[in-house]
C-alpha cells in the first residue's frame, strides 16, 4: 500500500507474493501523478485498489519476469488508471463511442510510460507476437518506458487494410453488438485518429482542447 497525497493506492496479491506487486503497485502511483498534471484534474476517489485475476496481468517478478510480460503489465496498469479520467470521469453517452473511451485511454497511456522508463533499454523495439497486446495505453506508456518506442509498435494500420476492419464509430442496438465494438480497431484506430489530431493541432493546443 502505498499513500500519495491522501490517495490510498493498494495492490492485493495473493498469499506470499506481495513483494511480486511492488511494480503494479508504483506504477499506479506514478501515473496518478502524471495524469493529475495532465489533465489538471485531480483522481476524484479516496482510494485505488488492484486486484490479481490473473498473475502475469498485475505481479512481476525481476529474477524471472520475460520483457514482454513486463511491458504488458505497465500497459494494463496504465491504461486502467486513464480509465479513472477516460471512461468513468467523462462518460460516452452510448456504446456507440466507446472509441472514445478506449482511443483515449490507449493513447494517453502511451506518453505516460516514456516518463516513467527514460533510460535505453531491452525494451527498445520489443514486439508482441499478439499485437492485440500492444492496443492498451500509449501516452502513459511512451512517458513512462521511452526506450520502449511504443508508438513502433503500434500496427493498426495493418489491421485496417483486412477486409473485416470497421470504421471506429459504430451503431450498436444489441448486447451482442456491444461486446464486438471491443475490438483492436476501436483501441488502436481510436488512438491513432486521436494522435494525429494531437499531432496536426500541436500537444500544447490539443491539451487545451481536451481539458475544455
Amino acid at each position: 500500500m502505498i499513500v500519495r497525497a491522501g490517495i490510498i493506492v493498494r495492490a492485493y496479491c495473493p498469499v506470499g507474493k506481495n513483494e511480486k506487486g511492488k511494480l503494479a503497485l508504483n506504477l499506479a502511483v506514478k501515473a496518478l501523478d502524471i495524469y493529475k498534471d495532465y489533465f489538471s484534474v485531480p483522481y476524484s476517489l479516496p482510494k485505488l485498489d488492484m486486484v490479481v485475476y490473473r498473475e502475469t496481468e498485475l505481479l512481476h517478478d525481476d529474477l524471472h519476469s520475460a520483457a514482454a510480460n513486463t511491458q504488458r503489465l505497465a500497459i494494463v496498469v496504465t491504461h486502467e488508471v486513464a480509465h479513472q479520467w477516460f471512461g468513468n470521469l467523462v462518460t460516452m453517452e452510448w456504446w456507440t463511442h466507446i472509441w472514445l473511451n478506449e482511443g483515449f485511454a490507449t493513447w494517453v497511456k502511451n506518453v505516460l510510460l516514456s516518463y516513467i522508463f527514460p533510460a535505453p533499454s531491452v525494451f527498445t523495439g520489443l514486439m508482441f507476437v499478439r499485437f492485440c497486446y500492444i492496443r492498451i495505453s500509449y501516452l502513459a506508456t511512451d512517458i513512462i518506458y521511452p526506450e520502449w518506442r511504443i508508438w513502433t509498435q503500434f500496427l493498426v494500420i495493418t489491421m485496417d487494410a483486412l477486409e473485416t476492419s470497421h470504421p471506429i464509430e459504430v451503431e450498436v442496438h444489441t448486447a451482442r453488438a456491444v461486446d464486438e465494438t471491443f475490438d483492436a480497431i476501436s483501441y488502436k484506430k481510436g488512438s491513432s485518429v486521436i494522435r494525429m489530431l494531437e499531432d496536426y493541432l500541436g500537444a500544447d493546443i490539443f491539451r487545451v482542447v481536451i481539458l475544455n
